[in-house]
């Protein structure tokens, strides 16, 4: 045989092996499972209800997957290609928050999707309430879970005495099922608005509100997509009660493994308290659920627990000369809120010559409306480094002491805004080399294909 021959012979056969192989990938990707939704979308903890889990090729489901402690699939039923129902049971102590499932099928794994545990009992919405008329009558410290649909408007109807706080909260576009920006509106009898709600800086594009009931009477409780859009995706959990609902949280972290004392704070609740057990290990996003009255908060406010030490911002540190002072050696935590405008709020702390630190703002990534500024000073007050937002809308900053002594950092919002909500954290800790991975989505309407590294 000649070398031509064999060299076309190879050829050939690299061509059927790469042929063979994507037939096999696609082979697997048409037999996969594809998981769109679970409905309804949340459950109170210590229930038990049914989800049904739709999508496409679910008829040989297997297994339901979990990845957090605390909900049991008690049984899954024969399923059809578009939907598996699963008997869940979410335990009393059961986490707070949001849940990852997956369905396992004899064809392989599902796309990730999310699912809420809740402190309230769980109702769906009924149609038709989309007006005062036909509203559905819902009870106080309850959740509905409901859908938006083009240009629909869901009404419910709720009783309220006078003086008594109500609160409402919707969890539209957080439970990751379409781009849905929900709208939330209170009515009185007369159909005055009480209360309104848009975007908000805790919940992004889910809006929330708080107010004491003006009179006795029947509230109307309105939700609607923002523009009257919406979806068959669009998906939401309502929440409605007595329930305090902060809009800050402070300080914004603590020391991992400690008993922290954080103050909650809205207009209707003023300021109050919980002592809050911390996780034993650090977590750059951690969500605090305050409880006023025992009854809890829907969502969480959020707080970085670390190995730091919590500084906090003594009462009247808005100048050099009276800067909140700390013994302690980086790293440590900088705690304060820009309560007013065009306040600056001064710390001093040691340092040590040559040993590069770096200073980071946590606010807005925390869900705070301050827009940080940053300055670092040495002990004779010159100006070694400053930023506004080069490491996004939190500022960051690196500097190296040129001798061993004290330095000061001052932070202020970049246009003199302030507010009782305007809480910040500054980490102080040396320097360190950091590097950051992320596999790109290789398809918008599918993000988990290909999405995998190897060492």
């Amino acid at each position: 045989m000649s070398i031509a021959h064999k060299m076309t012979l190879v050829a050939g056969s690299c061509r059927l092996l790469v042929l063979a192989g994507i037939f096999a990938a696609m082979s697997a990707f048409a037999t996969a499972p594809q998981l769109a939704s679970i409905a309804p979308a949340g459950a109170q903890r210590g229930a038990e209800v049914e989800l049904s889990f739709k999508g496409e090729r679910l008829q040989d489901a297997e297994e339901v997957i979990c990845y957090e402690p605390g909900i049991q699939i008690l049984k899954l039923a024969a399923g059809t290609n578009e939907v598996a129902k699963a008997q869940v049971k979410i335990a009393a102590d059961c986490p707070l928050g949001e849940h990852h499932l997956r369905v396992r099928t004899a064809g392989g794994l599902s796309e990730l999707r999310t699912f809420f545990v809740g402190p309230y009992p769980v109702v769906e919405e009924t149609e038709p309430n989309n007006t005062r008329t036909n509203a559905q009558k819902i009870a106080l410290n309850s959740t509905v879970a409901g859908v938006i649909k083009s240009e629909d408007v869901d009404c419910f109807s709720i009783e309220l005495k006078q003086g008594q706080r109500f609160s409402a909260e919707v969890e539209g576009i957080r439970l990751g099922r379409a781009n849905f920006d929900p709208r939330l509106t209170v009515f009185d009898e007369h159909d005055s608005i009480v209360a309104d709600a848009d975007d908000t800086c805790l919940t992004m594009q889910d809006p929330f509100l708080s107010f004491n009931a003006p009179s006795n009477g029947t509230y109307l409780v309105q939700v609607r997509e923002v523009t009257y859009g919406g979806s068959d995706n669009s998906q939401y959990l309502l929440h409605v009660g007595n329930f305090a609902r902060p809009e800050s949280v402070y300080p914004l972290g603590g020391k991992a493994g400690e008993k922290v004392a954080f103050a909650f704070r809205s207009d209707v609740t003023g300021s109050f308290t919980n002592e809050i057990q911390l996780p034993a290990a650090p977590d750059e996003r951690f969500g605090l659920y305050a409880q006023l009255e025992s009854l809890y908060a829907p969502s969480p406010n959020w707080i970085r627990v670390s190995s730091f030490s919590n500084v906090l911002a003594a009462v009247a540190n808005h100048d050099r000369e009276h800067a909140t002072s700390t013994d302690l050696q980086p790293p440590i935590a900088l705690n304060g809120i820009i309560a007013e405008k065009g306040q600056q709020d001064w710390f001093r702390f040691p340092a040590i010559k040559d040993k590069a630190l770096e200073v980071k703002v946590f606010s807005r990534k925390l869900r705070s409306p301050l827009d940080s500024t940053i300055e670092v000073f040495d002990a004779a007050g010159k100006s070694l480094a400053s930023d506004d937002d080069s490491g996004g809308v939190d500022s960051s900053l690196k500097f190296t002491p040129a001798e061993s002594t004290n330095y000061f950092v001052r932070i202020r919002d970049t246009f003199g805004k302030g507010g009782s909500n305007f809480v910040y954290r500054i980490e102080v800790q040396p320097s360190k080399p950091e590097i950051t991975v992320k596999i790109p989505e290789v398809s918008r309407n599918d993000t988990q294909s290909r999405q995998k590294m190897r060492r």
